[in-house]
């Protein structure tokens, strides 16, 4: 709400569902992505590898995770565009509703979960 004579009307608790479903959903998709690869790269070079230059299992899962950050960057855009083929509801959300500080801050707390 910016003053008397200019309010805006606050979203809806269904609508900041929505918002929150919107930032969270893609993430969940792409920890899940990110985590497995890091886990299964990280031991197949461990195995393989780590046995035959001696590396040892913290080193492996390190190679692991620079394997599931490329990954993360060739394939973030094919998890946002699957969460968006999942067809959350819109938030249908004003553009001035769009700017308020609840609507960015749940935005948030979906990012981070």
């Amino acid at each position: 709400v910016t003053d008397a004579s200019n309010s805006i009307e606050p979203p809806t608790r269904s609508q900041l569902f929505r918002v929150f479903s919107h930032a969270a959903v893609p993430m969940i998709g792409f920890g899940i992505m990110d985590q497995t690869v890091m886990i299964q790269a990280g031991n197949a070079i461990d195995c393989t590898i780590g046995v035959l230059f001696g590396l040892s299992t913290l080193s492996a899962a390190a190679i692991g995770q620079i394997c599931s950050d490329a990954s993360g960057v060739v394939f973030g855009g094919t998890v946002e565009r699957l969460a968006k083929a999942a067809g959350l509801p819109s938030a249908n959300l004003s553009a001035a509703q769009s700017k308020l500080p609840i609507v960015a801050q749940v935005t948030w707390a979906g990012s981070f979960l």
